[in-house]
């Protein structure tokens, strides 16, 4: 058992402070930027709950426990996982607000974007390991699991992240709208945030998720490779599409307001690339750089089309 705190793993205690670090940014973001700044920052604490409760199911269910060794524990999880999962939902939110795109295909482009640093996260996490008394710990241990996978991650993960952003982004939607309806009241304001977490567990246990992420057409959970990757591929497809054709900006970027966008995912996968690279976790180094560089590219890319669409209006009320 560890018995003081230099025991615990190094990368780990790191990985969950600037979890930690992000997320309190995010709030001051929130504040500084926003009007009616409450019902984001209480947006952000009712992903906490909705991610603590997905996650310990996870853990209690057998389907990924994690490890005890964690700095930030809420129940059985790291607190450190669910700031990590509620600072790159809202980094994906900011930026997709400028999309011109329908409001209805938001959510499923923040699901993606949310998700995309889980192609980094994911398999270094899985390959940072530590011996504890003679037994390998990971931060979390996959136990459906079968050759083949992605770089030591099942692909039914990466589907679960997709839809854990995409049930909370639709609930935000509407949630909003209703506040919207409200003339944005105060009290709607208040209470809507807190009822997220209800409707994002309602979409998730639907009878359809095992089809979306297992490719399980029965109603049971079996996870095989063929099913999981190809309803994966879909996923991805369908989003990535949505993203491509709703490429260009509405307004432009502001520096300040839409910075978070940028920022938090760059970097969450500066520091996974760095721990990886530093623990020389060879098994993860394909899915870090390729997906890094990717995300980089479509990031920069966006931003130019922001500084491209500012330079238009400047010329036309010139």
């Amino acid at each position: 058992m560890i018995t003081s705190f230099s025991q615990l793993p190094l990368t780990w205690v790191i990985i969950d402070m600037v979890s930690f670090f992000l997320f309190m940014y995010c709030i001051v973001h929130v504040i500084k930027t926003e009007k009616t700044p409450i019902p984001k920052v209480f947006t952000l604490f009712a992903f906490l709950i909705y991610s603590g409760i997905f996650e310990n199911i996870g853990h209690a269910m057998g389907w990924h426990p994690y490890s005890p060794y964690r700095i930030l524990r809420v129940g059985n999880i790291g607190l450190g996982t669910s700031m990590m999962e509620a600072v790159l939902f809202y980094s994906a939110y900011v930026l997709v607000r400028n999309l011109k795109m329908p409001g209805f295909l938001k959510p499923f482009a923040i699901a993606f974007l949310a998700s995309v640093a889980d192609f980094v996260v994911d398999p270094v996490m899985h390959w940072d390991a530590y011996m504890y008394e003679d037994v390998r710990h990971t931060q979390w241990m996959w136990t459906p699991d079968y050759s083949d996978n992605f770089f030591g991650v099942p692909f039914y993960n990466f589907s679960g992240w997709i839809f854990l952003m995409l049930w909370f982004a639709l609930s935000v939607n509407i949630g909003e709208w209703v506040h919207k309806k409200f003339n944005y009241s105060k009290k709607i304001g208040y209470i809507y945030p807190w009822l997220l977490p209800v409707t994002s567990m309602l979409f998730m246990v639907m009878p359809t998720s095992t089809i979306l992420l297992y490719g399980s057409f029965n109603g049971q959970v079996i996870s095989e490779r063929i099913p999981e990757l190809i309803m994966l591929c879909i996923h991805c497809t369908v989003a990535l599409f949505i993203l491509i054709r709703y490429r260009k900006i509405s307004e432009s970027f502001n520096a300040k307001k839409d910075a978070v966008g940028f920022i938090v995912p760059m970097a969450f996968n500066m520091v996974y690339v760095l721990v990886g690279f530093a623990r020389g976790l060879s098994e993860a180094y394909v899915p870090m750089i390729v997906v890094t560089v990717l995300h980089a590219f479509y990031l920069f890319y966006i931003y130019k089309q922001g500084k491209l669409n500012k330079t238009q209006k400047n010329i036309r009320t010139s």
